[in-house]
């Protein structure tokens, strides 16, 4: 997997994740569940890192035109 071009990208990534596997333990899931089950599977830190970077990209060639 590439490193994202936006350095803070792989900085909260982390910190995402364990947010969103938080919000999972408190809605009574059981966290990363498997294939069969894609309602509750997470996105680990490594995908968010490029969510975020996609993002972020994205949103600088739509405003910066």
């Amino acid at each position: 997997m590439r490193q994202p071009a936006y350095g803070h990208a792989g900085d909260v990534a982390p910190i995402v994740a364990a947010h969103l596997a938080q919000h999972r333990t408190r809605m009574g899931g059981g966290g990363q569940g498997s294939e069969g089950d894609s309602g509750s599977l997470l996105p680990d830190a490594a995908a968010i890192s490029q969510l975020v970077d996609v993002a972020f990209w994205a949103s600088l060639r739509r405003e910066e035109g």
